[in-house]
């Protein structure tokens, strides 16, 4: 038998192949470990807006418990993190921060998703005693009607706009701000109104008074109106409007000072015809309560010789309605006009009457006061140019606007002193949970007190 011939050389390198492998066969193999990535959700911030250096917080999914693992910045500012919970975070907002800022956020091994519901915390300025301007696009305002606050920055108004043709008259439309005036967005179409008004309730109720129809929004359903009463057959235009804050008692009047009254929620029923002699009109409207209402307006003149004095309506505390002829400057040829009525408890009220002199061809507007009711009312300010609102805190402190000032007073209307001057001709004004707004064209003043 023919043995084979074994190479020395091609064995030995077989041998040491083997003993290679079995020494290393003791040793654990290098392992990859695998890194588990988390989905981070943020979802939306608590509230439509938060104060600058007051906290703010985040709701989303996954955010852990570890505040040193997030980092949080706004505007490329990195934020003081308070505190953190799965699914909330709270931190402070930097001084410096802007309206609308920018969200940005870190974890480690987590991939970050913004929902597609996510709208950005809007961040107000509150410095108090000073001066906070934002700018918007009104354009030109012809003025403005029904401007009211809801709760501290939650306002709403109608607007007028200003038209190049001396024929034609735009509606007032109604808008809107829920976060401080940050944005104001128009409502829609169906709560512009040319003669009537608008009012929103503490609870976010929603009324329109347009066309002579009274409407309350339902709720839930967008463009769905309720039709409370039609009042369009009484041949006069609508004035405005009362809802309590119960929504129970609702009180509707026209422009020759027709009123109608629900009690409970119930049909209207006719509460006051109208004043049996004279020609008149009322053009303003202030509700206190249910039970304390005054109309302001004119009397027509029978010839431009005349003297026509003002004209208030009022229900007094026993239940019943009265006329009033307000007496505020006689004098032959004038004509008085009580353009905007406010009083601030059942005694206390003031007046902006405009009286024009067709003899003299003059115009001037003067502030009135009364502390008996509307019974008696005397001039405490005399102002040559056009005295566009009014807004009083109590029976001592107020203010009014003209042209670009505006205008304070601390004794009850006595003296007056300029507070400001806008950089635009001012439209509007309010008081309202200790801040003073006053819209001008294409701006929003606020000044918190």
């Amino acid at each position: 038998m023919k043995v084979p011939f074994l190479n020395p050389y091609l064995l030995g390198l077989v041998l040491l192949l083997f003993c290679g492998c079995s020494s290393s066969s003791g040793e654990d193999p290098e392992v990859i470990e695998e890194i588990e990535t988390t989905q981070v959700k943020i979802q939306s911030f608590s509230g439509e807006y938060v104060y600058v250096d007051n906290e703010a917080t985040l709701l989303g999914e996954n955010f852990g418990s570890d505040k040193s693992k997030i980092k949080i910045q706004l505007d490329g500012v990195a934020v003081e993190i308070q505190t953190v919970a799965p699914n909330r975070i709270t931190f402070k907002i930097p001084t410096g921060t802007s309206t609308f800022p920018e969200l940005k956020m870190e974890i480690p091994n987590a991939s970050i998703l913004f929902e597609e519901t996510y709208e950005g915390i809007t961040v107000l300025e509150n410095d108090k005693n000073q001066w906070i301007a934002m700018e918007h696009s009104f354009g030109a305002i012809e003025s403005i009607k029904d401007f009211k606050g809801v709760s501290k920055e939650h306002i709403y108004f109608a607007i007028k706009s200003s038209t190049s043709d001396p024929s034609s008259s735009a509606p007032y439309e109604v808008k809107k701000s829920s976060n401080g005036g940050a944005n104001i967005y128009v409502l829609n179409q169906d709560y512009n109104f040319f003669s009537g008004g608008v009012h929103i309730t503490p609870g976010n109720k929603e009324y329109s008074f347009r066309g002579g129809h009274l409407y309350r929004y339902a709720q839930g359903n967008p463009g769905d109106w309720q039709l409370l009463d039609d009042f369009s057959g009484n041949s006069s235009w609508p004035l405005d409007f009362y809802v309590d804050d119960e929504e129970k008692n609702t009180v509707v009047a026209t422009s020759e000072g027709r009123i109608y009254r629900s009690t409970n929620n119930g049909a209207f029923e006719k509460e006051y015809e109208k004043m049996p002699t004279g020609r008149y009109e009322f053009d303003s409207f202030f509700a206190l309560s249910p039970n304390h209402i005054w109309l302001g307006g004119f009397t027509f003149q029978e010839s431009t010789y005349d003297y026509s004095p003002a004209k208030i309506l009022q229900l007094k505390q026993d239940g019943n309605w009265y006329g009033n002829t307000v007496e505020v400057e006689i004098k032959d040829g004038n004509f008085e006009s009580i353009k905007n009525i406010l009083f601030v408890n059942e005694a206390i009220g003031f007046g902006i009457v405009k009286i024009t002199n067709y003899i003299e061809e003059s115009q001037k507007y003067v502030i009135i006061r009364s502390g008996s009711s509307g019974d008696f009312w005397n001039i405490v300010h005399e102002h040559d140019g056009k005295i566009e609102g009014f807004t009083f805190k109590d029976e001592n402190t107020g203010w009014f606007i003209a042209g670009r000032d505006i205008y304070q007073t601390v004794d009850g209307g006595t003296t007056w002193e300029v507070m400001h001057t806008s950089n635009t001709d001012c439209k509007g004004i309010l008081y309202h949970e200790e801040t003073l707004w006053v819209m001008a064209n294409n701006q929003l003043l606020k000044y918190y007190f």
